[in-house]
């Protein structure tokens, strides 16, 4: 915790002892990371981080220094990855089991609205546009609120709770990783220990931050 500002998930070596491997929720992203075994996690190469977009899930070493992975995001389900520790090339992608559904299929784009919550604080959420979108008109809004509550929305393709289906109804999607989300450091995510109304605090905030900033939301919806 003296060290990092988020918490390791799972933990493996690699084969020959020289790397220590883990995923993390790092900023709303399940990310690959790694540490050099004979630098340690402390200074500014400590830690590094492999695979930053989406959510990643490690599977093992399939060969020296080269790992298979899953990667997901809100925009694509689960396909198999291949990454090279130290090279800086795009992981490779193995797997195409939903390239052809995918994109038969309308999706909602998602970016990231920042917004300041409790204490005045910078809160990120995820915020979808319907498919076809269209400035001119304007949408309902439907708020998904996350569980936990020390856990977040993350960049992952949700197989119950997904944003695109809401999005993909014609709604708007304001999803607040609020004050107890995990990702933002452990200050952050302790906040809410005890002072559970900050997450509502927050979820509020983020809905009348969106109206403001967005004609195009309905306000009445």
């Amino acid at each position: 915790e003296v060290d990092w500002a988020y918490s390791p998930n799972s933990i493996s070596w690699s084969k020959d002892g020289t790397y220590l491997l883990f995923t993390a929720d790092v900023k709303s992203r399940n990310t690959l990371c790694a540490i050099d075994a004979s630098l340690g996690a402390k200074g500014p190469n400590g830690i590094g981080i492999m695979q930053s977009e989406g959510a990643t899930t490690y599977h093992g070493e399939i060969a020296h220094n080269r790992y298979l992975t899953s990667k997901q995001s809100l925009t694509m389900p689960t396909e198999l990855f291949t990454i090279e520790q130290g090279k800086k090339a795009s992981p490779q992608q193995m797997t195409f089991f939903n390239t052809d559904r995918a994109a038969e299929t309308a999706l909602g784009e998602p970016t990231e609205f920042f917004y300041q919550g409790a204490n005045d604080e910078t809160v990120q959420s995820w915020l979808l546009k319907p498919p076809g979108f269209d400035p001119t008109k304007q949408y309902p809004m439907a708020v998904i609120y996350h569980g936990g509550p020390q856990g977040s929305t993350g960049d992952d393709w949700h197989y119950r709770w997904n944003l695109q289906y809401y999005a993909s109804n014609g709604f708007v999607v304001l999803a607040p990783n609020f004050h107890g989300s995990t990702g933002f450091g452990h200050e952050f995510c302790r906040a809410i220990s005890g002072n559970w109304e900050v997450g509502g605090i927050d979820t509020i905030a983020g809905v009348k931050a969106a109206l403001e900033e967005f004609i195009w939301i309905d306000k009445d919806r």
